[in-house]
């Protein structure tokens, strides 16, 4: 199969949608800066021979109304934990309003140990060089649900009951950038169940974060106690 990613504009309101780009791209996430300029598609790349499933991501920048790929990211650094050979899966992605930071929740998996091991991984673009700046590890569920700040210096993700009668509580895990650059959890908050799966099939909660970082807001489920 080939994926591809079509970008469509229009210049006003009044006028029709057109297409500007097709540009290629991996199954997995899509993110998209404020402006439009900027465009991450990632994606899991296929195992092949004894190599493991590793994560691919295309950054697009936009000059005018062309593209062209400005980087192809992958992880620079993994968990200890993970031993090689170490897979890699992304579930989500999420870029800054500016396009300066990428977030992507990724979840690593030792193909010697069976263990997983879920993070969010931060990349930064200084210029036109983009380069890993955090692995965040998230407990032992992938983050299925991200909120980012639009100056990208504040990320909440979930963390917690994946089931429905799970006893265990859902938290939102708040990271911030520090003034030295660095990354570091900043509060755990109980939240009620973020994300439910039942022989149903799957329920999503969210969460949104306001411009500036200091207010987030989560919808989850909490079932009162008989």
């Amino acid at each position: 199969k080939i994926y591809e990613v079509v970008v469509f504009t229009r210049s006003s309101l009044a006028h029709p949608w057109q297409q500007q780009a097709v540009l290629p791209s991996g199954y997995g996430s899509l993110a998209l800066s404020d402006d439009g300029n900027t465009l991450a598609t990632t994606g899991s790349v296929p195992s092949e021979g004894t190599s493991p499933a590793s994560t691919r991501t295309r950054i697009y920048q936009r000059s005018g109304s062309t593209w062209s790929q400005q980087a192809t990211l992958t992880p620079s650094n993994i968990p200890s934990a993970c031993e090689k050979p170490c897979a890699m899966s992304v579930y989500k992605s999420a870029l800054s309003a500016d396009g300066s930071f990428l977030v992507e929740s990724i979840n690593f998996s030792s193909q010697a140990t069976g263990k997983d091991i879920p993070a969010v991984v931060i990349h930064a673009r200084s210029g036109a060089t983009w380069s890993q700046q955090a692995l965040l590890e998230t407990g032992d569920r992938s983050a299925d649900i991200m909120a980012l700040a639009r100056d990208g210096k504040t990320l909440a993700v979930n963390q917690g009951a994946r089931y429905r009668y799970d006893s265990i509580p859902s938290f939102a895990l708040v990271f911030a950038q520090q003034s030295n650059g660095t990354w570091s959890q900043q509060a755990r908050i109980p939240v009620g169940i973020m994300y439910v799966v039942d022989i149903a099939a799957g329920a999503y909660s969210s969460m949104q974060l306001s411009d500036d970082g200091n207010t987030l807001a989560v919808l989850a489920e909490n079932w009162p106690e008989d």
